[in-house]
Protein backbone atom coordinates (compact mmCIF):
# COMPACT_ATOMS: atom_id res chain seq x y z
CA UNK A 1 0.00 0.00 0.00
CA UNK A 2 2.78 2.17 0.56
CA UNK A 3 4.87 1.65 -2.27
CA UNK A 4 1.22 2.52 -3.74
CA UNK A 5 1.01 5.83 -2.50
CA UNK A 6 4.28 6.80 -2.49
CA UNK A 7 5.48 5.63 -5.79
CA UNK A 8 8.83 7.34 -5.51
CA UNK A 9 9.85 6.41 -1.93
CA UNK A 10 12.22 3.99 -1.04
CA UNK A 11 10.37 2.08 1.55
CA UNK A 12 12.57 -0.77 3.20
CA UNK A 13 11.35 -3.41 5.27
CA UNK A 14 13.69 -5.62 7.84
CA UNK A 15 17.32 -4.42 8.77
CA UNK A 16 18.12 -2.30 5.88
CA UNK A 17 21.66 -0.83 4.62
CA UNK A 18 21.10 2.85 6.26
CA UNK A 19 23.16 4.80 3.69
CA UNK A 20 20.92 7.70 1.98
CA UNK A 21 18.37 7.27 5.00
CA UNK A 22 17.17 10.69 5.81
CA UNK A 23 14.70 9.01 8.66
CA UNK A 24 14.32 6.30 10.47
CA UNK A 25 11.05 4.78 12.83
CA UNK A 26 10.57 1.97 14.88
CA UNK A 27 7.44 0.90 14.55
CA UNK A 28 8.07 -2.44 16.32
CA UNK A 29 7.75 -3.29 20.06
CA UNK A 30 11.58 -3.45 19.97
CA UNK A 31 12.90 -0.88 23.01
CA UNK A 32 9.79 -1.79 25.19
CA UNK A 33 10.12 -2.86 28.76
CA UNK A 34 10.59 -6.61 28.26
CA UNK A 35 11.10 -6.25 24.85
CA UNK A 36 14.78 -5.68 24.34
CA UNK A 37 16.76 -5.25 20.97
CA UNK A 38 16.92 -3.02 17.89
CA UNK A 39 15.33 -2.61 14.29
CA UNK A 40 18.51 -1.46 13.01
CA UNK A 41 22.01 -1.89 13.34
CA UNK A 42 22.82 1.61 15.04
CA UNK A 43 26.44 1.51 13.25
CA UNK A 44 24.86 2.72 10.38
CA UNK A 45 23.03 5.86 11.80
CA UNK A 46 24.72 9.15 10.88
CA UNK A 47 24.09 12.58 12.58
CA UNK A 48 22.03 13.95 9.51
CA UNK A 49 19.25 11.36 10.36
CA UNK A 50 16.26 11.57 12.48
CA UNK A 51 15.36 8.61 14.38
CA UNK A 52 12.11 7.77 15.86
CA UNK A 53 10.83 5.64 17.92
CA UNK A 54 7.28 4.83 18.87
CA UNK A 55 8.06 3.26 21.76
CA UNK A 56 6.54 5.30 24.73
CA UNK A 57 8.21 3.74 27.91
CA UNK A 58 11.29 3.98 28.09
CA UNK A 59 11.05 7.20 26.76
CA UNK A 60 14.72 6.76 25.58
CA UNK A 61 14.56 3.68 24.31
CA UNK A 62 18.42 1.42 23.16
CA UNK A 63 17.47 2.96 19.53
CA UNK A 64 17.18 6.65 20.67
CA UNK A 65 20.05 6.41 23.33
CA UNK A 66 22.14 4.59 20.22
CA UNK A 67 20.76 7.66 17.79
CA UNK A 68 21.88 10.68 20.27
CA UNK A 69 24.85 9.82 20.88
CA UNK A 70 25.98 8.94 17.28
CA UNK A 71 24.64 12.91 16.61
CA UNK A 72 21.44 11.78 14.83
CA UNK A 73 18.26 14.43 16.10
CA UNK A 74 15.60 11.65 18.13
CA UNK A 75 11.60 12.10 18.33
CA UNK A 76 10.64 10.10 21.54
CA UNK A 77 7.33 7.82 21.12
CA UNK A 78 5.78 9.87 23.42
CA UNK A 79 5.54 13.22 21.24
CA UNK A 80 4.07 11.45 18.60
CA UNK A 81 1.18 10.12 21.20
CA UNK A 82 0.73 13.87 22.75
CA UNK A 83 0.38 15.49 18.79
CA UNK A 84 -2.69 12.86 18.44
CA UNK A 85 -4.03 12.85 21.66
CA UNK A 86 -6.90 16.00 20.43
CA UNK A 87 -6.81 14.32 17.09
CA UNK A 88 -8.40 10.81 18.81
CA UNK A 89 -10.61 12.25 21.75
CA UNK A 90 -12.50 13.84 18.70
CA UNK A 91 -12.75 11.15 16.58
CA UNK A 92 -13.87 9.36 19.76
CA UNK A 93 -16.42 11.60 20.66
CA UNK A 94 -17.24 11.81 16.87
CA UNK A 95 -16.62 15.50 16.45
CA UNK A 96 -13.77 14.59 13.81
CA UNK A 97 -13.84 16.52 10.69
CA UNK A 98 -14.13 14.40 7.88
Amino acid sequence: ALRTAFSAARIVVGLPDLRGIDIVINCTPLGMEGKPGLSVDTDGLTPSMVVADLVIEPEMTELLQAASSRGCMVHPGRRTLEGQVDALCNFFEGTADG
